[in-house]
């Protein structure tokens, strides 16, 4: 009895003793849209701004710098060449741990936070582009008239249409990426709200 607990204890002591080992990174399994919104946790989001700060440094020192995430672009996509470009980092896992979050947690609420606050980024644009949107209706409705005036040169009405079209593939690619931000659970937008502040500070974004 006292060998086997013996063995025990030694075989427990091996293994917690080892160091762990952060798995290696697969961005296009981790930079996805399922991934991007499942719940963001009050608790995650707090290690994060602990983490972060420390994983960019560390990826500057290996001349990997942080280019920030444009709402209007892919931020999948953004996020995922930046993890891309940072997957040779795992020897910074226990630095990570000893802040409060191991690499193979970082990576996944790193996909989460960009893509909230870039949706409540969004959220906040769009509220003043609707309000523009509003004020052009009357002249993209005073464009589409001069299209049907016979007074208006052909010159000039293929520049309206041209500024037509441009204006509609705007509202469509709009549309579209709305349509993924609006898929993001409202819960994690109201914790990134409440921390929003600092993560401009960390994403470095200005006004």
């Amino acid at each position: 009895m006292k060998k086997t607990l013996l063995a025990t204890v030694l075989l427990l002591f091996v293994f917690c003793g080892q160091k762990q080992e952060a798995t290696k990174v697969e961005p296009d399994k981790i930079v996805t849209k399922e991934v991007a919104v499942q719940i963001l946790t009050e608790d995650e989001l707090s290690r994060f701004l602990k983490v972060f700060p420390i994983f960019k440094a560390e990826a500057e020192k290996k001349n990997i710098e942080w280019t920030g995430i444009n709402p209007k672009g892919d931020v999948l996509s953004q996020t995922s060449a930046y993890m891309k470009a940072n997957k040779n980092l795992a020897d910074i896992d226990a630095r990570l741990r000893a802040a409060g979050m191991s690499l193979n947690e970082f990576w996944p609420v790193l996909v989460k936070t960009t893509m909230v606050f870039s949706a409540v980024m969004w959220d906040s644009a769009m509220q003043e582009a609707k309000k523009e949107m509003e004020k052009s209706k009357k002249e993209l409705a005073e464009m589409e008239a001069k299209l049907k005036d016979p007074k208006i040169s052909e010159i000039e009405k293929s520049t309206i249409k041209m500024a037509l079209e441009a204006s509609k593939a705007l509202m469509e690619g709009m549309g579209s990426i709305a349509t993924i931000y609006d898929s993001i659970p409202a819960a994690n937008k109201m914790i990134v709200k409440q921390h929003f502040n600092e993560l401009k500070t960390i994403f470095e974004v200005k006004d």
